[in-house]
């Protein structure tokens, strides 16, 4: 049974563990609860034992379209009850950027960095960012839960029910990009356990290099956080 609640009453746990070969660091969902979703038999085995654990924000009204096909959904794409997966607003348009190779992390893995287009026939490597082609996943899900990725939420009752997708994804398929959502240029920091410039994966790797693994679900009182702060 790998349904699961991170609520502070039934997680006691570290709040950074590892997973995968070689083992890589991720962040608990404190606060969230997982609802589990089969894994091939086929792969299972692997998939438990080598893969790392990630997320990947989306909108609930394409949950139900990932869990059937057990794949993620790119930017453009139209789910089975005809949702259109939106563009996000720090990612821009297709070709509007550069990814900069950023050295490699310590495991060896490939570091970016996100820039405005840089002229053509530049001599420093870089390539021209295709947004709409990849994947974006992440250690920690409060990267995820940002609206540019899970939007808004749904309302339901008092609050606002947000849907993020929990992953299993095969060690060397992705590379690390800084964050896209601003939060460095408003000088916040995403996850006190990771630098902003390593919170974000990306890929155009599909299944089985990203197997959907669990949906994890988190409920918002809006109005008692509304009547909280005018007290």
């Amino acid at each position: 049974d790998f349904n699961r609640c991170y609520c502070l009453n039934c997680y006691k746990g570290e709040s950074i563990l590892q997973r995968g070969k070689p083992p890589r660091r991720y962040a608990i969902p404190h606060g969230w609860v997982r609802i589990a979703i089969a894994i091939d038999q086929r792969l299972v085995n692997q998939v438990l034992a080598d893969y790392h654990i990630t997320y990947h924000g989306t909108h609930a009204a394409s949950i139900k379209s990932i869990v059937e096909s057990c794949q993620l959904l790119l930017t453009g794409d139209t789910t089975s009850a005809g949702f259109r997966i939106p563009t996000i607003e720090y990612h821009c348009k297709n070709g509007t950027n550069s990814l900069v190779a950023n050295g490699k992390d310590d495991s060896g893995i490939n570091k970016y960095i996100l820039s405005r287009r840089h002229k053509e026939g530049c001599k420093c490597g870089c390539t021209v960012f295709k947004p709409k082609k990849l994947f974006f996943t992440s250690p920690t899900i409060r990267y995820c839960e940002n609206t540019s990725y899970a939007g808004h939420g749904t309302s339901y009752k008092n609050g606002k029910i947000k849907c993020v997708m929990q992953l299993r994804q095969k060690p060397g398929s992705y590379d690390i990009l800084n964050e896209t959502v601003g939060a460095t240029k408003r000088k916040e920091v995403i996850d006190e356990n990771f630098s902003n410039d390593e919170v974000a994966y990306f890929t155009a790797n599909r299944y089985p290099a990203i197997v959907p693994y669990g949906i994890m679900v988190k409920y918002e009182d809006t109005k008692n956080i509304g009547q909280k702060t005018q007290n």
